[in-house]
Formats: C-alpha cells, sequence, structure tokens
C-alpha cells in the first residue's frame, strides 16, 4: 500500500470467530481449492492445535505449494521465519484478538535433528496416494502412514545426539504420539489404492521397525537407527562434511537464539506501526496488546515517542540541563503554548535535545521495520502546526534560542513517516474519565486533558497509511480492526 490517504473505520461488530472456527475454516477453503494437505504429526494433540494452544503440524504436496500459499495469504495469513530457513518449511500465523494461530507447514517430509532436519523421508515414493481420514473435521494422514513416519522419525532421532536429548525430553509426548496411532485394526481401510507388490514391502517394513520399537531395547534401537541412517544416506539433504558444517552452524544458532531471545522474522518486511490519540485513548493498552499477542513469535518491539529511553551518553547530556526544567518539559504546559511565551535557555536546550532523540529512535526504529520486525510506536511526529509531539521553543527575543529553534525544527523534519499511523478518537467524557482511573505517579489534570484532547482532533501523523479508529467502546473491537491491517502489511 503507498500514498497517503485517511479512512475512518466505523462502528461495526469487529468480534472474530473463535480459533477453533478459523482453523476449519482454513481447512475447508484449502479444500474448496483442492489442495491436497492434512496433519502429519502430533495428531494425539490436535484437540490443543485447534484451541490455538500450539501449532498445526501439516504436509502440503510440493505441487500445491504456490496455490496454498496464495490462498493462505488471501485468508489474512502472514508467513515469518528465522534469518536461516529450511527449504521445505514454513510458518503461517493468523493474529486475533483471541490469540495466534500457528501452521508449521511441510512441502515434503524432512526429519532429524531439530536444528538441522537432515532428511528427506521417502513417503511419497513409499505411498504414492497418501491416506488421510477427518478427525475433529481436520484431514489427519492415514494410520499406517503416520505409524510409518513416526518409526522413522524415532529412530533417525535417537542416534543423533542433539536429537536424542530432544526426544528424551519429550519422552511422554512421543509415546502418547504412538498409541494414539498404534491402531492397527484401523489401518487397512485407509489403502483401497495400493498395489500388492507395494503394500507388502511397507507392511514389512513397518512390522520389522515397530518390533525394534516395542520389543528392541536401547543397544538395539541404536543399532536399527544406525543401519537405518545408511539405508537412507541418499535422502541425506547434504553430504556428511556439509551435514557436519551444518549442525555445528546450527547449533550455535541454537544457543544464540535461546541466549538473546532471537525470534522470527517476516518473509516479506516488516512494518511500522504508530499508535496516537490523547491520554485516556487508550494508546498503552493497544500498544501492550498488540505487543503481547505477536512478541511469542515476531520480533517485536514498543518504542516510546513521548520521552524516548535515553542512552549512557544521553544521561550525561543530561545532566547538565536543570532537573526542574526536565520536569517541567514532560508535562504539557497548555498556558505557555497558548500566550506564546519565549521559552526559557534551559528548557530550550531541552526540548532541542528532546527533538534529537526523538528523531534517532524513529530512524533506527523504522530500520528495525525494514529487517522484518514490528515496530510500534507509542505516539509519533506529525506535519500540523501543533506543539504537542512536534517543535515547541519560541525563540522571539534571544538569538540562542532562535537558533535551538530552527534545529529543533530540523531535527523533526528528519524523522521518516511510519508505515501506518492509527489515530484513536474518543469523547473528552471517556478521555477523562479513563485518566482518572490510570494508577500513574504525576498523571495529567483534567485541564492538560481536555487541551490535548483538542490538539489532536486536527493532528495529520507522519504515516504512509492514516487509519481514525473510535474507541470509546470495548478494546478488543478496536484491536481486531488494527489486527487485520497490521496483517496485510505483514
Amino acid at each position: 500500500m503507498t500514498g497517503a490517504h485517511m479512512c475512518l473505520e466505523q462502528e461495526q461488530d469487529s468480534k472474530q470467530p473463535p480459533l477453533k472456527q478459523i482453523i476449519l475454516d482454513t481447512f475447508k477453503q484449502l479444500s474448496n481449492e483442492k489442495v491436497f494437505c492434512c496433519s502429519w504429526k502430533n495428531n494425539h494433540l490436535i484437540l490443543a492445535s485447534i484451541a490455538g494452544q500450539r501449532d498445526i503440524d501439516i504436509y502440503v504436496r510440493k505441487s500445491d505449494r504456490r496455490k496454498f500459499e496464495a490462498i493462505m495469504r488471501k485468508l489474512g495469513y502472514f508467513e515469518l521465519a528465522f534469518t536461516y530457513a529450511f527449504p521445505y518449511v514454513s510458518h503461517f500465523y493468523f493474529a486475533s484478538v483471541n490469540g495466534l494461530i500457528h501452521f508449521h507447514v511441510y512441502y515434503q517430509f524432512v526429519t532429524g535433528a531439530s536444528h538441522t532436519k537432515e532428511f528427506l523421508l521417502p513417503v511419497e515414493e513409499k505411498f504414492p496416494c497418501i491416506s488421510t481420514q477427518l478427525t475433529e473435521s481436520i484431514p489427519m494422514i492415514g494410520f499406517q502412514e503416520a505409524k510409518y513416519l513416526f518409526l522413522l522419525r524415532h529412530f533417525i532421532k535417537v542416534t543423533s545426539l542433539t536429537g536424542f536429548i530432544f526426544y528424551f525430553r519429550e519422552r511422554d509426548c512421543f509415546k502418547k504420539e504412538w498409541k494414539a496411532i498404534d491402531q492397527p485394526e484401523q489401518a487397512g481401510e485407509y489403502f483401497p489404492n495400493f498395489s500388492d507388490d507395494s503394500e507388502i514391502s511397507v507392511n514389512h517394513e513397518i512390522a520389522n521397525l515397530e518390533a525394534v520399537y516395542n520389543r528392541g531395547g536401547f543397544v538395539r534401537s541404536l543399532v536399527t537407527g544406525v543401519k537405518l541412517r545408511r539405508m537412507l544416506s541418499s535422502y541425506r539433504r547434504a553430504s556428511w562434511v556439509q551435514q557436519a558444517f551444518g549442525s555445528f552452524v546450527a547449533l550455535i544458532r541454537q544457543v544464540w537464539r535461546k541466549l538473546f531471545g532471537v525470534k522470527k522474522l517476516t518473509v516479506n518486511g516488516g512494518v511500522s506501526i504508530a499508535i496516537i490519540g490523547s491520554d485516556g485513548s487508550g494508546k498503552s493498552s493497544i500498544c501492550n496488546a498488540i505487543n503481547e499477542l505477536y512478541s511469542p513469535q515476531l520480533s517485536t518491539e514498543i518504542l516510546g515517542y513521548g520521552i524516548p529511553n535515553a542512552t549512557i551518553i544521553d544521561r550525561i547530556i543530561m545532566r547538565f540541563i536543570e532537573q526542574r526544567s526536565i520536569r517541567e518539559a514532560k508535562q504539557d504546559n497548555a498556558h505557555e503554548v497558548r500566550q506564546g511565551k519565549q521559552t526559557p535557555l534551559i528548557r530550550a536546550l531541552f526540548l532541542c535535545f528532546l527533538a534529537y532523540r526523538r528523531r534517532n529512535i524513529c530512524i533506527r526504529g523504522n530500520r528495525r521495520a525494514a529487517l522484518g520486525k514490528l515496530i510500534i510506536f507509542d505516539r509519533y511526529s506529525h506535519t500540523s502546526q501543533i506543539e504537542i509531539d512536534g517543535a515547541r521553543i519560541r525563540g522571539v527575543n534571544s538569538m540562542l534560542v532562535s537558533w535551538l529553534s530552527k534545529l529543533e525544527r530540523y531535527f523533526y523534519s528528519q524523522i521518516p513517516y511510519c508505515d501506518h499511523a492509527f489515530i484513536l478518537k474518543v469523547s473528552q467524557s471517556v478521555a477523562v474519565e479513563r485518566n482518572e482511573q490510570r494508577i500513574k505517579k504525576g498523571k495529567e489534570s483534567k485541564e492538560a486533558i481536555l487541551f490535548r484532547h483538542k490538539c489532536i482532533e486536527g493532528m495529520t501523523p507522519k504515516a504512509k497509511e492514516k487509519t481514525v479508529i473510535l474507541n470509546d467502546g470495548a478494546l478488543q473491537d478496536s484491536l481486531a480492526q488494527i489486527l487485520t491491517r497490521i496483517s496485510q502489511y505483514l
């Protein structure tokens, strides 16, 4: 979306359906479009998956990949990935006020250590017509295929050091998964299209692996796993040398992610949004709700525009500015703005330095958004002739104050446009009532609230797109509208 324009979101029923209904509708749409997909592992947790409590592992035929991705984006899903990614795996998400839906999509059956996935399993060769069954209206892979895949995953994982650690940690979950699919009396009805030779070969292979799994013991399981790895050597994604190096690099990345909390990035570039409104309009609540929803998966940041977080250098400079002036600058002096008095020198220094810090944080935030992050600005710069969140120094008789005024305006002119600004509108009575209910040290007076409310009415944020949202009602209604807009960027 390009070009700046303003659109007003009228009051409407923005209640979103429960996560289960969204997921079922997604599978229904994929089925109507003739996209072959099915849940292929962890099916014993399908109820938790469709409730949005965990991801859904689905297999999509490689030939249907483009169609699948187009449908998902049309339905409002967006794709996330780490800076490194497996070529046959993708992650699609849907943001709802009720939670985040995660589709973990495989275009080929890959397995191995969790951070390398070194094997492409030959499931399509063994089962030319993969069978499916419906459970809770979700297409799930047939019992025989599920059993074959589970056994391959088991023996491959236990013969890898990192894979074994992961398997041992999740052993109870694997046991429950095996118990759910170990139902041979139900498997036959799902194989009407196999030739006799293919069926006998596959069933014989499954029977051997199943016998070792159930009665083989630890040593025999390791020996079987090593033999299986040799048999599947032609299905490795890379050579032994490349795999060893890739495994080392992937392990370092995994440790880096855990230590520094690195999250996924958007595939199509991130987005910078600004939440704007008068005090009591719900800015902080909306910012926190968006961050709480996306941050478990997506690299998300809230940047305060009002008084940006100070760096060490900032704090050193601030020592040279009188504390009294700082306290006054943090609060809007409505009388001074209206009377047009000249700004005192000390306060002019503070306001100029504040403009410099705001410029820096806006530039830094938009750069981070370009890398694939979601950046949320609590307030933002504007192009209106309004002194709130803009240039405020008045230099009438002092040459130095006049020069600081020009420098301040220069800093504000350097602030880039964010991608989308959401302007929260509330009535004066609601703004005053919400402010009175806030638990905040040194919160604004009623007069300051009314003055800011009036100023916000004529504000034009520096944003490529702008949406006005009536926020007198429930937070969830406004949040649903904002999430829909954000998904269009992601």
